[in-house]
């Protein structure tokens, strides 16, 4: 695990509005009696954190103060929560447990100055010269809380302090992934818009594959003197669909195609938009033949325009699935109507198919995105390449923002004019922090699954994660701009490719 930053978490300023000028309890009665409203040793809160951590006291007979902080569930997370801060020098202090609730469901542990104070494995610890940073690190999953009391020791002069350390699990409250929608249907049953139509002696049917195909419900089609079609009736299913579309099928032979036998898709496409098919397209594979079955006629009662394409002359292999894919089907109009067919006009040739499935080329950015330059989503997950930004607004009470992506750009929270305030850039395995115009060299991991964005209280904080959440590297630093955005960019020559964001808090 490695952990770099602009400016160290334990160099961070602390909030003078969190200093603690509270009751002590003091042992030395003459001491006590100088000092009761003016300890020594003072409590103090980081108030770059706010609001994933904050601290605040209470006043009363003995002054107490708390720490609060809000943690990624299953994650490792670290940070200097505050410090005890001394007024003259000669002071030590320690942490001593006295009561803890709730179960972290993991280990943590509470550092004074860099040593182990209280853990799950311990409670109480050494003490420790102060000033000291007061470090809080876990991997925990559950609100847990521990109430401790904060000694402190100057030449036999003993002092306490109560302190209170809570923490929560974030809730997950946003998450995006990237898709298409993909209409594909099975063939085990025989809905009312698919259509068997049949010549010579032919036969279309659902029945089940050869073992060698795995026994599966399947569409089986056995072209013998004639043609097997199975017509399905895009508009009844699911509506006319654009030609742009990309058609894929599973499919596989009995035997090999030999001679002039065909296996068929032959699209049925509405070019003038009044739903009624204009052009019959046939992509078909057949080793000696050039003149597949048209069924316009057959199917809808007239003959159409045609344009028959040859996708191969060569057989596929028997008894092996095969993927048919057709990207795209056409370049204008709707695509109403389509027919699987196996032509075998001077013999017998039996072909099965396990699905059919029609996808977008390309999708429209989710809701709440915005996109500028070229900018697409494809089924699993949004590209952008060249000079291009996608973007969404901040969520409101999240704190931190995960992402997962690969390829080359940019990911970064950013103002409302779309200038980058922090992040992270990405080039193979190569990483680097981005802090308004300046770059941090973060080093090469492969093994990294996650960025993560924190826009806290004037302060980000960038983590590199594998795929466990473990800390492969860190970085932070201040800003003084508002951040409005969340997203990524490109640059001339990148392409980055994007498959999910999640927002917590």
């Amino acid at each position: 695990m490695t952990a770099r930053r602009a400016l160290p978490l334990l160099a961070l300023p602390l909030s003078a509005a969190a200093l603690v000028l509270a009751l002590l309890a003091f042992s030395n009665a003459t001491y006590w009696s100088v000092n009761a409203t003016l300890p020594p040793v003072l409590k103090t809160g980081n108030a770059s954190l706010y609001p994933l951590a904050r601290s605040w006291y209470v006043l009363g007979p003995i002054n107490a103060t708390y720490y609060y902080i809000k943690f990624m569930p299953g994650w490792p997370e670290s940070y200097v929560v505050g410090a005890l801060a001394a007024r003259e020098s000669g002071w030590s202090a320690r942490l001593v447990e006295v009561s803890a609730s709730g179960n972290p469901g993991g280990p943590f542990a509470i550092f004074l100055g860099g040593q182990v104070e209280i853990s799950n494995t311990q409670t109480a610890g050494p003490y420790v010269p102060v000033t000291a940073p007061l470090t809080w690190s876990m991997t925990a999953t559950s609100r847990y809380s521990v109430l401790a009391r904060a000694l402190i020791n100057k030449g036999g002069i003993y002092a306490w302090q109560w302190v209170n350390f809570t923490a929560e699990p974030m809730q997950r409250l946003y998450q995006q992934t990237f898709y298409c929608p993909a209409y594909t249907f099975s063939f085990t049953t025989q809905p009312s818009w698919l259509t068997f139509y049949t010549s010579g002696d032919s036969e279309a049917y659902i029945g089940t594959t050869p073992s060698k195909l795995g026994s599966i419900q399947a569409l089986v089609l056995n072209g013998k003197n004639g043609y097997a079609a199975a017509f399905i009736n895009i508009s009844k299913w699911i509506g006319p669909v654009p030609a742009s579309w990309n058609f894929t099928t599973w499919w596989a032979l009995k035997s090999s195609l030999t001679g002039t036998d065909y296996a068929q898709l032959n699209f049925f496409i509405d070019t003038t938009g009044d739903g009624r098919p204009d052009l019959e397209v046939v992509y078909y594979i057949s080793v000696n033949g050039r003149n597949p079955m048209l069924l316009a006629k057959t199917i809808y009662g007239y003959s159409l325009p045609n344009v028959s394409i040859l996708y191969s002359s060569q057989s596929p292999p028997s008894l092996t699935w095969i993927k048919w894919s057709v990207a795209p089907v056409w370049s204008t109009g709707r695509i109403v109507g389509i027919a699987l067919v196996i032509y075998s006009p001077n013999g017998e040739t039996t072909g099965y198919f396990a699905n059919v499935s029609f996808t977008p080329t390309t999708c429209p950015l989710p809701n709440g995105w915005y996109g500028l330059g070229t900018v697409q989503v494809y089924p699993g997950y949004l590209q952008l390449s060249g000079n291009a930004v996608a973007y969404m607004r901040l969520i409101q009470g999240a704190l931190t923002y995960v992402a997962n992506f690969t390829g080359s750009g940019t990911y970064a929270v950013f103002t409302q004019s779309l200038t980058p305030i922090f992040g992270v850039s990405i080039s193979g395995s190569m990483f680097s922090a981005i802090c308004g115009g300046s770059t941090a060299q973060l080093g090469s991991y492969p093994s990294a699954a996650y960025a993560e964005l924190r826009p806290l209280n004037g302060f980000g904080d960038i983590i590199i994660r594998d795929s466990y959440g473990n800390i492969l590297a860190r970085y932070g630093c201040y800003f003084a701009a508002t951040p409005y955005y969340v997203g990524f960019q490109t640059q001339t020559g990148q392409q980055l490719r994007v498959y999910n964001i999640t927002a917590w808090g």
